[in-house]
């Protein structure tokens, strides 16, 4: 598939792009290598394995809310070993939704089979929501706060997240940093992140990009 078949909206595309955007002959190959099918929902590699490795140990939660896509599912293990907290698969925690195979999930029967000590009954049996049509900005953002609110609204106090690298970019960044995702029309630029740091003693450090197996700990206080 050709991404400049149906590109977004100028003022939507990102500052970066993928060679998915990159303009080619007619006919000619796409050479972006996260279109190969193999990639279908990767698992998490070993050296991924060793990055969360123990991370959770020191964090006393009562609840972990995680992404459907297998190597989400999979850090749980490594990060949490034997002992983990009650476990939510949250479908809207899974990443920007677009060509890239990596971005679409394995149908449920198939998650249950590898997965079956979890709970995947909110989740559709299959992925009716991927598109190889990168999702608009402004339909991410929607989406991943509605999965933010839904974390923040319940009764749990200590909560972990195990989620992805572009829906924690939305929710840590401003809306004025375009270079990942690009911009969304419908918010102000010169607004603040959905989880603002503004009243953190180091708000460049809630902001700044996370690491891979980075854990984050916020204390998230609901806006009036």
């Amino acid at each position: 598939m050709n991404f400049l078949d149906s590109p977004l909206p100028a003022e939507e595309r990102p500052e970066t792009t993928c060679l998915c955007q990159t303009p080619r002959p007619a006919g000619a190959p796409n050479p972006c290598p996260y279109l190969a099918p193999s990639l279908m929902d990767a698992p998490l590699t070993p050296y991924g394995y060793e990055q969360v490795r123990d991370k959770g140990a020191a964090l006393d939660a009562q609840l972990l809310v995680v992404s459907p896509l297998t190597r989400a599912l999979q850090t749980i293990a490594p990060c949490f070993g034997d002992g983990p907290p009650p476990v939510v698969v949250e479908a809207d925690l899974r990443p920007r939704i677009g060509p890239h195979m990596h971005t679409r999930r394995r149908p449920t029967a198939a998650l249950k089979t590898t997965f079956p000590h979890l709970d995947f009954g909110g989740i559709p049996a299959t992925d009716t929501r991927w598109t190889p049509r990168l999702e608009p900005r402004s339909e991410f953002d929607a989406r991943v706060f509605a999965a933010l609110r839904s974390i923040v609204g319940r009764p749990q106090r200590d909560i972990a997240v195990i989620t992805h690298f572009t829906t924690l970019f939305a929710w840590l960044r401003p809306p004025s940093d375009h270079r990942l995702l690009g911009p969304n029309p419908s918010r102000d630029h010169s607004g603040p992140a959905f989880l603002d740091g503004g009243r953190s003693g180091d708000s460049e450090a809630v902001a700044s990009f996370l690491a891979p197996g980075e854990v984050r700990t916020l204390v998230v206080v609901p806006g009036r």
